[in-house]
């Protein structure tokens, strides 16, 4: 009598589909949660842009252009480690205060790279360049911009694909190792009753 082998035991099928099933979910899963967590880091970061870029503003509106690029050259938050970027031009483009060096062409939100001075520029550590999301508006005659790098967010999103694909990998792996065990005991046990 032909028993078939191990893998084409009604129980390892089972769990096979189960675990077909399984990754259809978790694809499912995944690609929701990476829109998500794209979508709601992307609106942190903006608002963190923002609402930096808003205190430098209403700093303007209380003082002068003079207190400003002060405020923005004693800022060392922005120009650590090259993160977060700020700079202050005067309508000729030529920059008064803060890490970048040059203004960007256009007014309003971007993301782009950027030329930043600093200890964490690419040209000094040999780090790739890094794209910011800025926003550069006018100010007075003036362009501010206030930016901040995008890097973090594709490191978590890439963390977030790891997680899920590695859990996923160990969930199957051992979805099908029970059913290849649970197949190999009915074989046994059918072995077992010809005997």
């Amino acid at each position: 009598m032909d028993r078939g082998n191990v893998l084409s035991g009604a129980a390892f099928s089972a769990v096979l589909m189960s675990a077909l099933v399984f990754l259809v979910v978790l694809i499912t899963v995944g690609v929701v949660t990476h829109g998500y967590v794209e979508r709601s880091m992307s609106e942190e970061l903006r608002d963190d842009v923002r609402t930096r870029w808003d205190l430098f503003a209403a700093d303007y509106g209380n003082k002068d252009i003079a207190s400003v690029a002060e405020l923005i050259a004693n800022a060392t938050l922005y120009t650590a480690q090259g993160r977060g970027v700020v700079g202050l031009f005067d309508p000729a483009g030529t920059p008064l205060a803060g890490n970048l060096l040059e203004r960007p062409d256009a007014p309003g939100w971007h993301e782009a790279a950027l030329a930043v001075s600093g200890a964490a520029t690419p040209t000094q550590t040999g780090e790739r360049d890094f794209t910011y999301l800025y926003r550069s508006a006018l100010l007075g005659g003036h362009t501010l911009v206030v930016g901040q790098r995008t890097d973090r967010l594709a490191l978590t999103k890439r963390a977030t694909f790891r997680t899920l694909a590695i859990s996923g990998f160990v969930v199957v792996l051992a979805m099908l190792s029970a059913g290849y065990f649970f197949s190999r005991k009915s074989q046994y046990k059918l072995e077992q009753l010809e005997t």
